[in-house]
């Protein structure tokens, strides 16, 4: 049974090394790929969308009017991130290009209030916090791959947010990390690498081990004579 054990937990840290070395390829390829950041302006962006993942973003608005929230979990009720629409400056109508993920404790608690104020005042000094925030450029990277969950995207694209077909998610702050990636990448692989030769070599150790001796209680099974080492017959001497 331990033996058994031990090949299932070889095999599901190996798994996990898998997940952090793939974790690790997207963020070093993001990193290699947008290692410097393109600032654009919100309508040059929606016009044409470009390659560039690492942006930041000028001339913007938000349109406060449609907005959408995660909760943390199925079982809680705590709100976990928050998608503003943001627009270029002087657009009101059409349909929503950028969504803007942010997860900052000011963005949690005024939501928290404008959903679930039940008529008290905004919090203070959150609420100040963000309308200074609210003419900034937006600097994030554009959602994609591992980072987007398509779950995530069809949920926002049934609410009521006008949202366009090829709409875009930028995660609000977030940067390339080119260390983290090679750390996760090492790591991942080490992790494999070793779980794979513990495997194999559990397996050739379990192959060559013999078959264990029948157990009856805490005493194992030997094959004795019926009547001790003396024959059953004995010839009988004239």
């Amino acid at each position: 049974m331990a033996d058994w054990f031990n090949l299932r937990l070889f095999a599901v840290v190996g798994v996990v090394g898998l997940v952090l070395g793939y974790f690790g390829v997207h963020m070093t390829y993001v990193a290699l790929h947008d290692g410097t950041q393109l600032e654009i302006s919100c309508a040059d962006y929606v016009a044409k969308k470009p390659d560039a993942k690492w942006l930041r973003l000028t001339g913007c608005q938000y349109d406060l009017d449609h907005y959408a929230f995660k909760l943390k979990s199925d079982s809680s009720s705590e709100i976990g991130r928050v998608y503003l629409s943001l627009r270029p400056v002087g657009v009101t109508t059409g349909p929503t290009q950028i969504l803007v993920e942010r997860r900052d404790d000011d963005m949690l608690r005024v939501i928290e209030w404008a959903e679930r104020g039940g008529g008290r005042a905004p919090p203070q000094p959150a609420f100040s916090h963000i309308q200074a925030q609210l003419d900034r450029p937006i600097q994030g990277l554009v959602k994609f791959g591992i980072d987007l969950e398509r779950r995530e995207k069809n949920d926002l694209d049934k609410l009521d947010l006008d949202l366009a077909r090829d709409f875009v998610i930028v995660d609000d702050g977030a940067r390339p990390h080119l260390i983290v990636g090679i750390i996760l990448i090492v790591v991942g692989i080490s992790l494999a690498g070793v779980c794979v030769f513990l495997f194999v070599r559990e397996m050739r150790r379990q192959q060559a081990a013999p078959p264990p001796r029948p157990v009856l209680g805490n005493r194992p099974l030997v094959r004795r004579p019926l009547f001790g080492n003396r024959p059953l017959f004995r010839r009988r001497r004239r």
